[in-house]
């Protein structure tokens, strides 16, 4: 209970706390396990499924919390199955199931590799539930790739285009795949566009869907965090340059408005929620932009350097 007491007095205690909370509930589920005979031959062998399930539904729905859970349950049945051979059949439907849990977990997580691994552990039997979850994971899959053709293939017009990659990300929201592609499909719309004032709203989504992206996955992280932050100092950089001139633009109101929009809630909140490391990678570009132009954005940037400081103390 030490560390428990320890993170309540923290930053973040509930997050903190929550390791320390799913810990235990690992040691006293393997300890049970342990003392009841489960899995030893010395007793009477019995496994509680049905205990197990219902502890499993109180922990968090998501691939960090859970996943330790279910390698705990694979291991203890598998444990248990040399003690129990009148019990194999049931005990590997449930090695199974498991696996099929984590399958799901990280599908949904976006961890695509990840989630094929546990499909081809749970292929050894030939169980309905892994064919379902083997056609939702192609289905992630497909929908992308159909896009992808439509736009390559031209097809269809930009606006049933956008309407695909959204349905990809409405599919699988945790996937980085499909938050990476409407962000560039949006690029290459906003080459097309003319009215300026479209650009910026779709500049907006450019950036919301790049920093999404990167929450859920590092493999477009060069692209996408470059890109990101240009969209960002280079609407700023027009901002300032249309305040100057000597014709303002008639639209330089809803510029405005976009860039405080982009500056106060796009990237700070993905200044919260992304690693500072992330952005390590683009550190001649930030430095090179601390004095920008636009006052809104030069002080954003110190300000986000106080927030990266503080996080790292808190992590120390």
């Amino acid at each position: 209970m030490g560390p428990l007491s320890a993170a309540s007095m923290e930053n973040g205690a509930y997050q903190r706390g929550y390791s320390h909370v799913l810990r235990n509930e690992l040691g006293d589920t393997a300890d049970k396990s342990v003392c009841s005979g489960s899995i030893t031959a010395v007793s009477v062998p019995y496994v509680d499924y049905e205990e197990w399930r219902g502890r499993r539904k109180l922990v968090q729905s998501s691939l960090h919390y859970q996943e330790p859970l279910l390698n705990l349950y694979r291991v203890l049945l598998t444990i248990a199955k040399n003690h129990i051979p009148e019990q194999t059949k049931k005990i590997d439907y449930e090695i199974v199931t498991c696996w099929l849990q984590s399958a799901k977990l990280a599908r949904k997580s976006g961890h695509q590799q990840r989630a094929y691994s546990c499909l081809l552990e749970a292929s050894v039997l030939n169980i309905p539930e892994t064919f379902v979850e083997k056609s939702k994971w192609h289905w992630n899959k497909a929908t992308l790739m159909l896009a992808k053709y439509s736009e390559e293939s031209a097809v269809l017009e930009s606006n049933a285009l956008i309407l695909m990659y959204r349905d990809v990300v409405a599919i699988q929201p945790e996937w980085e795949e499909g938050h990476f592609h409407l962000a560039k499909y949006y690029d290459r719309v906003m080459t097309t566009l003319e009215k300026s004032e479209k650009k910026s709203e779709v500049i907006v989504h450019m950036v919301q869907c790049y920093g999404c992206s990167l929450q859920y996955g590092c493999r477009h992280l060069f692209h996408s965090m470059s890109r990101m932050l240009s969209l960002w100092f280079d609407l700023g950089t027009q901002v300032v340059e249309h305040q100057k001139s000597k014709k303002p633009s008639q639209n330089l109101e809803h510029w405005e408005r976009m860039l405080n929009v982009m500056t106060t809630k796009v990237i700070t909140n993905f200044v919260e929620k992304l690693p500072p490391y992330l952005f390590y990678t683009t550190f001649s570009q930030l430095i090179s932009r601390i004095g920008h132009s636009h006052p809104g954005i030069s002080l954003q940037l110190q300000v986000d350097q106080q927030v990266g400081r503080k996080r790292r103390k808190l992590r120390t």
